[in-house]
């Protein structure tokens, strides 16, 4: 139908909801969710508070298109800064499961860091949770994550203010409603908000650089 469409929250790239960001065409506008972007600040973050990270494990499903531009734009970004992104392809939670049990039992288990991308399966309670039980017992971080997920184990995470989301949304509403046609409404990208968990770094034994506490928008401690 010719029905307006407005999307609050969704990923733009690798899919046909829009030709393109600036002029997303059709009926369609929306708030998109910079999910390449905010992989790469999360490394930059983890290398900021840890130096000496070399391998980051990131868990995805390969069938989940985000994780894919996600981990293109991610790849030569961590390659040269001499970082080794650990790829764990999963497509479920005993997929994680299998993965950590098999690393568990090795001498070296060839992590430094533990990324999450913006996956579904990483995501679900049962598998976020074994990461961080992993992550502690090993001392290795874990970044990334919802907000909700920073209380529960990660150690910071970058994301969007949903809040903020949903002013932008209203906002093109209120053009439609205007005369605007939705095609011809750009696509927005909110800001980033930076969230860091002082007590979980304090209890891995991390010195936290007062550089970085600077930046955090919210810490938690």
């Amino acid at each position: 139908t010719d029905i307006p469409v407005i999307f609050a929250s969704s990923f733009s790239e690798l899919n046909d909801l829009v030709e393109s960001v600036n002029a997303p065409g059709g009926n369609i506008t929306g708030v998109r969710v910079p999910g390449p972007e905010m992989t790469l600040l999360l490394q930059e973050l983890l290398l900021e508070l840890q130096p000496d990270t070399q391998r980051i494990w990131a868990g995805y499903d390969p069938a989940y298109a985000p994780n894919q531009l996600a981990l293109e734009t991610w790849r030569p970004e961590a390659a040269a800064l001499g970082v080794t992104v650990v790829e764990v392809p999963v497509k479920s939670t005993e997929d994680v499961l299998a993965d950590l049990q098999t690393r568990g039992a090795l001498d070296d288990i060839g992590i430094d860091a533990f990324l999450i991308m913006p996956d579904i399966v990483v995501r679900t309670p049962e598998a976020f949770a074994a990461i961080v039980a992993f992550g502690k017992e090993h001392k290795v971080p874990v970044v990334g994550g919802s907000t909700r997920m920073v209380p529960q184990g990660s150690i910071l995470t970058v994301t969007t203010d949903q809040a903020e989301q949903g002013e932008f949304a209203a906002a093109m509403a209120d053009q439609i409603f205007k005369g605007a046609k939705a095609g011809t409404i750009p696509v927005r990208t909110p800001d980033t908000l930076f969230v860091f968990n002082y007590k979980a770094a304090q209890e891995m034994g991390i010195t936290v650089p007062d550089s970085l506490l600077r930046k955090a928008d919210e810490v938690l401690r």
